[in-house]
């Protein structure tokens, strides 16, 4: 259904554009602009994303003011890993008044790798913000800790493990936290009552746990809910965790570190969940971003 309906737009379009073209512009220029817009709009569907970058660049230097183009090419680079590239594309679009989501969560993810949380927390009270509460309320924590308030940062994850579709989230986002600052006691007491109140085991909140207690070097608590929850024969990904267990030692770094990490995080979680709901394209775009 949804080709058939991509379908019939390209077909429209492909009689459309070139009336329009010819009524404010020469014919050979409006054939142009069609031509790369047609093939853009193509590449995006097929999910080819160099050519989508190539045509709808070929749009953008035609039309300057194509908001739908500018879309496109940001996340055609995001998909492609070229960062720096779908920023520069982001900033002109934003300063457009964009309106896309997409744009704004690269422009968003720009101000958190320069740590100007201030105005993480502006573009987070934005329209385009509303449309993803869990990625906005999420990082809105990771922000205010940025800025130096962990207490509202605490209390904005409270808030929304209130939400018991949310609370998996909110508790491990808020154990991270205590983790980054050094309160590994915290972290513990924290997914420890998540569990006892009944929240599901996850694999990340397990690991959160685990990272709790290595840190405060209960290593028998640790290996203890380890072989409980993995066995003592670990998938390659958790292996070095056991080995770490089993010979006392901590970690040589922290599962995140700083507020940024925290973001990543946040994106990498709304990644997973997108990819539970086969969202191909969403998906793509938060993995690259985090």
């Amino acid at each position: 259904m949804g080709n058939h309906v991509g379908t019939v737009k390209l077909r429209k379009l492909l009689l459309i554009l070139p009336l329009i073209g010819a009524l404010w512009c020469d014919a050979a220029f409006a054939r142009q602009v069609a031509g790369s817009y047609l093939a853009a709009r193509q590449a995006g569907y097929l999910g080819d994303f160099e050519a989508s970058a190539l045509y709808n660049a070929r749009v953008i230097s035609r039309d300057r003011n194509n908001l739908r183009a500018m879309e496109d090419l940001v996340i055609a680079y995001v998909a492609m890993g070229r960062m720096e590239s779908a920023i520069n594309v982001a900033e002109v679009f934003q300063k457009n008044g964009s309106g896309s989501y997409f744009v704004h969560s690269v422009v968003l993810a720009e101000a958190v790798k320069k740590q100007d949380f201030r105005k993480v927390l502006e573009l987070l009270d934005s329209e385009e913000a509303g449309r993803s509460f869990l990625l906005s309320a999420l990082i809105k924590g990771w922000a205010l800790a940025g800025e130096g308030r962990t207490e509202a940062a605490v209390a904005q994850f409270e808030k929304i493990s209130e939400d018991k579709n949310l609370s998996a989230f909110a508790n491990y986002h808020k154990a991270l936290l205590y983790l980054s600052k050094g309160d590994a006691d915290f972290a513990e007491t924290t997914l420890k009552n998540y569990f006892d109140g009944g929240g599901a085991a996850t694999n990340r909140n397990l690991i959160a746990l685990l990272h709790a207690l290595i840190q405060q070097g209960k290593f028998d608590d640790a290996k203890e809910y380890f072989e409980a929850s993995f066995g003592d024969r670990p998938s390659p990904a958790l292996s070095d965790l056991y080995q770490k267990i089993l010979g006392r030692q901590k970690p040589n770094s922290l599962l995140v570190g700083d507020p940024r990490h925290g973001v990543a995080e946040v994106f990498l979680t709304v990644a997973q969940i997108l990819s539970a709901d086969d969202s191909d394209e969403n998906t793509l775009m938060f993995a690259r971003i985090a």
